[in-house]
């Protein structure tokens, strides 16, 4: 029930290397107290994960998966549906460098956690934090000298949340010395997102922001 509820990595390197015939997969894991439903790293030098499907994962931070302080951290072609968390359903990303190629976000949601069958809860409530069904990106203002995120096509839809449906990114203006962190996207869809603030996109901190219902 600690950080990670199906894998934990700290430092090192994680790879996981599924394709577009048969996907890696992360179902129906539990962090109901902590981060990383799926999958947890924390300071690792690479991440690359091909073709990872995450589905129906569940924490309190990143029900997918969440990500602080990994660099040079690719994620291609990936599947993130239906995962629950306060932040961060599909994918919470804090710094480091992120980069995601293609994949989908989909039917992930940010907010009250839903009840389990004996009437308990998938994971423990942050009533002041409910942001980013898709995705969240936070804190790219380190003392890291980069610190990013870019994503590069792929679809993000449907997912919910009270602030931010697709995407949530706080903490990108708020520049160091020798930092200058941005998130980028080229490309790919967002759309069909819901929210009460932020349908597609919200900006939270000293930047731009934009909402896309």
């Amino acid at each position: 029930r600690g950080t990670g509820g199906g894998l934990h990595i700290y430092k090192g390197s994680l790879v996981f290397n599924g394709n577009e015939n048969a996907f890696a997969t992360l179902l129906n894991n539990r962090a109901p107290a902590s981060c990383g439903g799926g999958l947890y790293g924390s300071y690792v030098e690479m991440v690359d994960i091909d073709y990872l499907r995450a589905e129906e994962n569940s924490s309190v931070y990143g029900g997918g998966i969440y990500l602080q302080y990994c660099n040079n951290c690719t994620i291609d072609g990936g599947v993130f549906t239906k995962n629950y968390s306060n932040q961060g359903a599909g994918l919470f990303v804090r710094s480091g460098c992120t980069t995601i190629k293609g994949g989908e976000f989909t039917y992930n949601k940010a907010g009250a956690p839903p009840k389990n069958p004996d009437g308990t809860y998938l994971y423990v409530e942050d009533t002041a934090n409910k942001h980013g069904g898709g995705i969240v990106f936070d804190d790219l203002t380190t003392d890291i000298a980069d610190s990013w995120a870019k994503i590069e096509g792929g679809v993000i839809s449907h997912n919910s949340a009270p602030y931010g449906g697709g995407i949530w990114i706080k903490n990108i203006g708020q520049v160091k010395t020798g930092c200058s962190p941005n998130v980028t996207m080229t490309g790919g869809d967002i759309t069909y997102n819901t929210a009460t603030d932020g349908g597609g996109v919200y900006v939270d901190g000293n930047g731009h922001r934009a909402d896309d219902d």
